[in-house]
C-alpha cells in the first residue's frame, strides 16, 4: 500500500513568491496563535552531484493558502505551550534545547572592510554546518560583534533571551 501524500498548499515566501508545500502539521500555541509545518521540495547538495530534498519549517497560517481540492482533515493538530521542537531535541525529549549549545556562521566580508558579518545560530539550525559548539555565553558575546545578527530560522535569539530570563 502506497503511503499517502499529505494535502498541499500554497506558502507565501518573504519575498511574495507562491510555491506548493505539503502541509504536514498544525500547531496552536497557548498565545492561541496556529502555525503550519511544512515541507517545500528544493534541490540537495550530495556526493553524487544534487537530488530533490524536502526541507520542513514551522510557519504562520497566515503565509498559507488552501488549494481546490485538497482534504486537510486529515492533518495533525497540536497544542503546544512551547515553540515546535527542533528534530533533534524532539527526539532527546529535550525543548528547549540545551542552552550551551550554539554556532557562529562568519558571512563573507565586504570589500573595503575588515568586518566579517556573523550569524549566531542554534546548534541543530540547518543553516549551518561544520562549526563548533560554543556557550550560551560564547553566542551573546557573538551578538555584540559589529554587523552580528541572531537567525530569524531557528529563533537563536528568543532562545538565547530566555535563558538570560
Amino acid at each position: 500500500m502506497t503511503p499517502q501524500r499529505p494535502p498541499r498548499v500554497d506558502l507565501i515566501l518573504p519575498d511574495q513568491q507562491v510555491v506548493q508545500a505539503s502541509f504536514h502539521a498544525r500547531l496552536q500555541r497557548d498565545n492561541g496563535a496556529w502555525m503550519a509545518q511544512v515541507g517545500v521540495v528544493l534541490w540537495q547538495t550530495t556526493e553524487d552531484g544534487a537530488k530533490p530534498g524536502e526541507y520542513r519549517a514551522w510557519v504562520p497560517f497566515s503565509v498559507l493558502g488552501r488549494r481546490p481540492g485538497e482534504d486537510y482533515s486529515a492533518v495533525p493538530t497540536q497544542h503546544w505551550s512551547a515553540a515546535p521542537p527542533k528534530p533533534a531535541a524532539a527526539r532527546a525529549g529535550q525543548w528547549p534545547p540545551p542552552a550551551d549549545e550554539w554556532r557562529v556562521q562568519r558571512e563573507r566580508r565586504s570589500a573595503g572592510t575588515r568586518i566579517y558579518p556573523t550569524t549566531v545560530h542554534h546548534y541543530e539550525c540547518f543553516i549551518t554546518g561544520g562549526s563548533e559548539k560554543l556557550t550560551a555565553e560564547q553566542a551573546r558575546a557573538a551578538l555584540r560583534r559589529p554587523r552580528a545578527r541572531a537567525c530569524t530560522l531557528c529563533g537563536a535569539e528568543r532562545l538565547l533571551e530566555a535563558e538570560d530570563g
